[in-house]
């Protein structure tokens, strides 16, 4: 008999624990596995474009088109010639990361940093990158346009200021500081662009680039 009431005592004792772990713990571990859960459940998207406009025959625009909607991600390249050839490679929807990883690294390259770069030229191509994400409600975008990247990446010009302190010196004393303008990140951003996707993408690219350059 005394054993069966210790069993029950037991079963009593272990029952007030659960009900005030649960109180105390469970609760709160509750509420932060649902927040987790909201967030992972947000919609999100990221859009990323590349267009480049050439003054010149034979090709007048390029387009890259880059998509991941929850998830889901699509990309697209365009073509268009000057006799008005147009060819598009289209790759399906499907799930990847691809998009995501992607899109970080042009965060890591500089992206929302970058600013409009003025063409030196009329015989400049014209490149506009607009880049826009949302996460959860949350959401940025950004539009740059620049010109020869290659240009900022190797060749662009040192400026040079100098400043003579007469208080240090009867005859002055020269201080030179100079500047760089040169900046690899647009001709870096171009290059992913222009490598992204699987291989038989881009194998259809340069198919449809070519094909538009001999219209």
């Amino acid at each position: 008999m005394r054993r069966h009431s210790f069993t029950i005592f037991m079963v009593i004792v272990t029952a007030i624990l659960v009900v005030w772990g649960w109180n105390f713990y469970a609760a709160d571990e509750l509420n932060r596995w649902n927040g987790v859960v909201r967030v992972a459940q947000a919609p999100s998207s990221i859009e990323l474009t590349l267009t480049i406009r050439y003054p010149k025959p034979p090709i007048y625009e390029e387009q890259y088109s880059i998509t991941d909607i929850n998830g889901i991600s699509k990309y697209r390249y365009q073509v268009r010639s000057y006799n008005g050839l147009l060819v598009k490679v289209t790759q399906p929807p499907h799930s990847t990361y691809n998009v995501s990883f992607f899109f970080e690294a042009l965060e890591q390259k500089g992206l929302w940093k970058l600013t409009d770069k003025a063409p030196r030229s009329k015989d400049d191509a014209i490149y506009t990158l607009v880049a826009k994400q949302s996460v959860g409600g949350k959401s940025g975008s950004r539009t740059i346009v620049f010109s020869d990247p290659h240009f900022w990446a190797t060749t662009a010009a040192k400026y040079h200021s100098m400043h003579i302190d007469a208080s240090r010196s009867t005859n002055g004393i020269l201080e030179v500081q100079s500047s760089s303008l040169l900046d690899p990140r647009y001709e870096e951003i171009v290059r992913a662009f222009e490598g992204f996707g699987p291989e038989e993408f881009r194998h259809d690219v340069a198919i449809a680039r070519k094909r538009a350059a001999h219209a």
